[in-house]
């Protein structure tokens, strides 16, 4: 719960850091990267104590795991969504304008499609590819079985 929290904060600090009109250190540093490691690095942890705490995985617990581990996923990206959109509204205020006014670095053409989604869909396709991959590895039968 507490890398989830982490992860959400990783979010929207680079949030910030992108709607903010002066240069700001954590830009260098790529806080989208930082933010898209931190949520791979959630998906493969909770994935791996999750196997690990059973002995024996039926592969409809491990698709049930998958789908509640996709749901965190979602909740977050709508969370950071909607904290995407709450910045683009307020930010003309801070610089002293009317709320709901254009900001210009947020809806710039450079980028048009936010990272932070980027970084979830690959985390979908992490969570689908460990399911399949522990599936076929559960159903294989062991050669000394032959």
């Amino acid at each position: 719960m507490r890398l989830a929290i982490l992860v959400t904060m990783l979010g929207v600090a680079g949030l910030l850091a992108e709607a903010s009109p002066i240069p700001h250190p954590l830009e260098s540093m790529g806080i989208d990267l930082i933010f898209g490691l931190a949520l791979w690095t959630l998906v493969v942890s909770r994935f791996y104590r999750r196997v690990n705490q059973s002995p024996v995985m039926q592969p409809s617990e491990v698709k049930a795991f998958s789908r509640q581990l996709s749901r965190m996923v979602y909740l977050l990206l709508y969370v950071l969504v909607f904290a995407r959109q709450a910045i683009l509204m307020l930010s003309p205020v801070w610089r002293g304008g009317a709320i709901g006014g254009f900001h210009r670095a947020l809806w710039s053409r450079s980028q048009t499609f936010p990272p932070f989604l980027v970084y979830g869909l690959a985390a979908l396709v992490l969570i689908n590819g460990l399911t399949a991959w522990w599936n076929h590895d559960a159903l294989k039968v062991p050669r000394d079985a032959l």
